[in-house]
């Protein structure tokens, strides 16, 4: 699901901790799901879908830092963000209100994914709810128990997908 989409422009500062030489350039990015990717041509604008092209580059949200890039460049309106792989960007829009917007649009992005269940590593979910055990893994555990004791099949027969994946959407947000 494509949750923002524009051109802004586009540095990467660190690749890997490794600092890096600025070469800004204006970029197509799309957020979607827990990614940010980054296209080159401008023309994707117009039919983007998320099987109809590739992206010249992608960035996995997940764990990562965003804040305002105030002593980084001398632009206006900059957005700074770094990923657990350690590479650093900068994004830019010479309009305050498009940059405003992206920085809130990214950081909401990467707030949903901290309280993730769900593609999560288990340990940093025990770690994060103070446990040994997750607390989704208890209450379905009880709810068998509880309710499920009697049916035939409860472990053996895959479940319908479509409701797998709206349980899964329901535990995350």
């Amino acid at each position: 699901m494509v949750e923002k989409c524009g051109q802004l422009n586009k540095t990467k500062i660190a690749e890997g901790g490794r600092k890096l030489r600025k070469c800004w350039a204006s970029s197509w990015l799309v957020l979607a799901g827990n990614s940010l990717m980054f296209y080159k041509d401008p023309k994707v604008t117009a039919a983007w879908t998320p099987s109809g092209s590739r992206p010249e580059s992608s960035v996995d949200l997940r764990g990562a830092r965003i804040e305002w890039a105030r002593d980084l460049s001398s632009k206006r309106n900059v957005i700074y963000f770094r990923t657990v792989t350690g590479n650093e960007y900068l994004l830019q829009s010479d309009n305050e209100a498009v940059s405003q917007d992206w920085y809130q649009a990214i950081k909401g992005v990467i707030h949903r994914l901290v309280n993730q269940v769900f593609g999560c590593r288990l340990e940093a979910l025990c770690q994060r709810e103070g446990g040994t055990i997750p607390r989704f893994v208890q209450q379905c555990v009880e709810a068998v128990e509880q309710r499920g004791l009697d049916a035939d099949g409860l472990y053996r027969v895959n479940g319908n997908l479509a409701i797998i994946q709206k349980l899964r959407f329901i535990v995350d947000h």
